[in-house]
């Protein structure tokens, strides 16, 4: 990302992480799942970002949920909990990309170590099999785990290769502000995952077997018609 913008993705990043701190403390109370806890994060990223102006930029966010019911009410199979796509257009700059999450929820923070810095939780078969679901797609995958301390983030392609409990207490995992921080800076993100606006966002979430997408957008004020 250009320099220009690192000053603003600090501010979008305090922002998210207060947001986080006040979601995870309603975890067992209020907050019982996963799709609930994700729901609610895309809600307060947006609520976080959307109507943002700063050096000449506008940063707007939209959020897509598929609906996860069929006619017949079964539940469909998804390959990720969450897409989050980047796009950002400006006369010198532009991109376009994005990242799959699968959510993992903590409800007992006895399952924790002090310091939160390994989330301990099972890989039981069906998280391994979501989590290779996202890698069949893309290695730009990342497991969310979600517990009142706060949200970590681990990558999906270390996981997979993990085989007991103690390597999953080893994966290196970042707090969702660190990660949050480098995909606004473009360290993370499949180029694949192109999206403009809030029609390509549901199709491109289709495409890629997303159940939720959230479109992180920075256009120049200029070009939105703004002075």
């Amino acid at each position: 990302m250009l320099a220009r913008f690192d000053s603003i993705i600090r501010a979008i990043v305090h922002k998210i992480a207060l947001e986080e701190t006040q979601l995870c403390q309603r975890i067992g109370t209020s907050i019982h799942d996963e799709d609930d806890f994700t729901s609610r994060l895309a809600d307060r990223i947006e609520n976080a970002i959307d109507g943002v102006i700063d050096s000449g930029y506008r940063w707007n966010v939209v959020t897509r949920k598929l609906p996860w019911r069929g006619s017949s009410s079964e539940e469909k199979q998804y390959g990720a909990d969450l897409m989050i796509v980047l796009s950002v257009n400006s006369p010198d700059f532009s991109v376009s990309k994005g990242v799959l999450v699968q959510a993992k929820i903590l409800q007992n923070v006895r399952e924790l170590m002090t310091n939160f810095m390994y989330p301990t939780f099972t890989l039981d078969n069906h998280l391994r099999g979501q989590i290779q679901n996202m890698l069949q797609i893309t290695p730009e995958s990342f497991v969310w785990v979600y517990a009142e301390p706060g949200v970590r983030v681990m990558r999906a392609g270390t996981l997979a290769g993990c085989g007991n409990h103690r390597t999953v207490l080893e994966v290196e995992n970042r707090s969702l502000a660190n990660f949050m921080g480098q995909f606004l800076s473009c360290w993370h993100g499949d180029y694949r995952f192109a999206a403009a606006d809030k029609n390509s966002l549901e199709t491109v979430a289709r495409e890629y077997n997303a159940k939720r997408a959230v479109l992180i957008s920075a256009t120049s004020d200029r070009d939105s018609g703004r002075e």
